[in-house]
């Protein structure tokens, strides 16, 4: 497996002088778990800036620089791609898509999988708490089975990490409760970790008033000033005159250059206009140069995660030839077939079906729980309609670095256009209180 052999990049060795006295003390900590102690479940918690990254690229460093296994994780593809040799959690310990309290993750013991679990020094998972609390359990109970042992994640080093500002996991027509009731925070592992705080925000140097608001939204502080929404700062506001001509503001701030017209891709008609989640459209009218996103883990250890961003160089009857444009492996020229879609398990779709189809959907924007773990030179954000779940407003504004470099377009309400500049924001509570309890 690639796992076994992951390059380690001089930048990210070089990466552990260059840590702050709070990363160094998690650092010194957790290898001191790896090399000494052989076992230790932590929990990084930090707000967006505070180095997460940089500091789990400086661990994986460390551990691979001494021929030891580690493996990078993380719950969504595009938080996985950030970090060497990452691997989303659905495909590095086959959780079931339907988890619950009475599956077992697929791994079948005689698999060079289980040799690599065994062998792993150290499990990093990124964006954990996205996860459903069931999830997370089951790999805990996957590692016992593994190793043999009843302790905690089978005594391996495992390091989970987030920010509870951010979007919970994903529950089906779920209430507030179930969204509570589904956070790690509740589960009977949350106790058995050591929890290690980063807080020197390292972007609040270069703009501070910016960081300082995006803790207000996180924490659910900043004041409410007109039917439960909350002010956008001026700075960051497209005004709204009509939807086209506001849009092509907020495109043409965002973009150096737009998309030339003619290569824009036409995404006809569906055949069915209900198309299960996760799925690419039955018809797909692909031109050069578009840009597209993968919508299943095809090849992890070269960069094909669910969630990487492409741009179609050119379109065959049975391949499409692109090019990575974000990440690790940007720049990067790939080949995609058609692969087989299956629809099993769906409330929404009572009748199992598959679909044959190129694993992939455009891309000109993204959802804000697809955008979850990545840091951009530039963020539009089109709000059509409010935020509706926790953490979202959060987390898509705080994908830049500098206010500067957010722009927000807020369709108003039709009673009174002039309301463009106030949207919900969701922050539960009680999720944030018991993640710091």
């Amino acid at each position: 497996m690639s796992e076994i052999s992951v390059k380690v990049i001089e930048n990210d060795i070089s990466a552990i002088s260059l840590l702050n006295k709070e990363q160094k003390a998690a650092f010194n900590l957790i290898i001191e778990a790896v090399f000494v102690k052989s076992k230790g479940c932590f929990f990084v918690d930090g707000s967006g800036g505070t180095g997460k990254t940089f500091l789990y690229r400086a661990l994986l460093a460390e551990v691979r620089s001494k021929g030891y296994i580690a493996l990078a994780t993380a719950s969504c593809g595009v938080a996985a791609a950030i970090l060497l040799g990452g691997r989303t959690a659905h495909s590095r310990f086959k959780i079931p898509l339907d988890m619950n309290p009475n599956k077992m993750c697929k791994v079948s013991k005689q698999s060079s999988l289980v040799k690599l679990l065994q062998r792993a020094k150290l499990i990093i998972w990124d964006e954990a708490p996205m996860t459903h609390k069931a999830r997370i359990e089951g790999v805990d109970k996957l590692f016992r089975d593994l190793m043999d042992s009843s302790e905690i994640f089978g005594s391996k080093v495992i390091i989970f990490g987030e920010d509870f500002r951010q979007v919970l996991p994903v529950v089906f027509r779920g209430s507030k409760a179930d969204f509570v009731q589904s956070s790690l925070t509740i589960s009977y592992i949350w106790p058995e970790l050591q929890k290690i705080q980063l807080k020197e925000i390292m972007r609040a140097k270069s703009d501070p008033n910016f960081t300082e608001y995006l803790l207000r939204i996180g924490n659910g502080t900043e004041l409410v000033i007109y039917d439960e929404n909350v002010e956008i700062p001026a700075k960051m506001l497209i005004r709204y005159t009509t939807e086209e001509e506001s849009l092509t503001a907020l495109i043409n701030t965002v973009c150096d250059t737009c998309f030339d017209p003619s290569q824009q891709a036409i995404l006809e008609d569906f055949i069915n206009s209900l198309m299960p989640n996760g799925l690419p459209p039955h018809r797909l009218t692909l031109k050069q140069n578009t840009p597209i996103m993968l919508l299943r883990n095809i090849d992890p250890p070269e960069g094909l995660c669910n969630g990487t961003r492409l741009l179609c160089r050119s379109l065959k009857s049975n391949v499409i030839d692109a090019i990575i444009s974000s990440g690790e492996f940007s720049g990067k020229q790939v080949f995609l077939h058609r692969i087989c879609f299956r629809v099993e398990d769906d409330p929404n779709y009572p009748i199992s079906s598959e679909r044959i189809q190129f694993p992939v959907r455009l891309c000109f924007a993204m959802t804000i729980n697809k955008a979850q773990g990545q840091t951009l030179n530039f963020v539009g954000i089109y709000l059509c309609e409010p935020v509706f779940s926790h953490g979202q407003l959060y987390v898509a504004i705080s994908r830049a670095k500098n206010s500067n470099f957010v722009k927000i377009l807020i369709r108003p309400p039709i009673h009174d256009i002039t309301l463009d500049n106030l949207t919900a924001n969701i922050v539960y509570q009680e999720v944030l209180h018991l993640a710091n309890a």
